[in-house]
């Protein structure tokens, strides 16, 4: 048998925001056999999203409960898609596996990638197994 986590999330009360929540966030977060389902709520306490114009998508923290966006992207935009996914491990407590800093003297942001396949780490990553091992043993599931 499988096994699935159910990680309720607040009804952004939108149909376009639902389908883009549910569809990219349940179909990156499986692996093998086991899932997770995201049913929308109305009690407190669950995590949410907002949309700021221009805003650098963030997570209030790892573990957080508010998911930011940037309004100004569509969100038929594969960009904001895999955002969405990524930032919602953080939602689940999964750090960022990727380095990024500013070297002033070449004007460049340099970004390294540890794993260049997992969903935490690359814009071209997905789900992997040490991704649900973590959150097996976080949520023992």
């Amino acid at each position: 048998g499988g096994s699935r986590l159910v990680a309720p999330f607040t009804d952004p009360e939108k149909e376009d925001v639902r389908q883009f929540l549910q569809v990219n966030i349940e179909d990156e977060w499986r692996f093998g056999n086991w899932d997770l389902k995201l049913p929308f709520t109305t009690e407190n306490g669950n995590p949410y999203v907002v949309f700021e114009a221009g805003a650098t998508p963030n997570v209030n923290g790892l573990g957080g409960d508010r998911i930011t966006m940037n309004a100004s992207q569509p969100l038929t935009e594969y960009d904001a898609q895999w955002t969405i996914r990524h930032e919602f491990g953080h939602v689940l407590g999964l750090p960022d596996c990727y380095v990024e800093f500013y070297v002033p003297e070449r004007k460049v942001i340099v970004n390294y990638q540890i794993d260049t396949d997992n969903i935490m780490c690359s814009r071209r990553g997905h789900v992997k197994r040490e991704n649900v091992d973590e959150l097996r043993k976080a949520y023992g599931n």
